[in-house]
């Protein structure tokens, strides 16, 4: 089961049945995911524009799949430490930025153009609960 009973927090923004944060966001609600023993499996990043979504699938994120065994309350921890581990990692903001993936390919001209890339990032991020064993 897929699920988002993450705490609200303000910043949310939801998308069909995807739900999003921003970068600076990211952090606090994988946290709330975990205090609430929802494993963090994954997401990825969409460029939310007005009359369309843009999604670089090249830079998504995934948790790796539950160990044999492996305790729901460790998989739980280790899919927060990952998937919040990964979004910074990929540095997807910094390469954004610079111009690097898609939609910011020339940064500079799209703000002189009216349209900053960066304040229609999102990062949607997808949780599981534990099922019934």
């Amino acid at each position: 089961m897929y699920c988002c009973r993450v705490h609200p927090l303000q910043g949310i923004r939801v998308a069909g049945s995807e739900h999003g944060w921003r970068l600076q966001d990211v952090e606090d609600v994988v946290a709330a995911a975990q205090a609430a023993r929802l494993a963090t499996i994954g997401g990825q990043v969409q460029y939310q524009l007005p009359n369309a979504t843009c999604e670089p699938y090249w830079l998504s994120y995934d948790a790796s799949d539950r160990r044999t065994a492996e305790l729901w309350v460790d998989y739980v921890e280790r899919s927060a430490t990952g998937g919040a581990d990964q979004v910074q990692a990929a540095g997807v903001l910094r390469r954004t930025s610079r111009g690097g993936d898609g939609v910011g390919a020339n940064p500079q001209s799209n703000r002189e153009g009216g349209l900053d890339p960066l304040a229609h990032l999102w990062f949607m991020l997808y949780f599981k609960a534990r099922e019934p064993e």
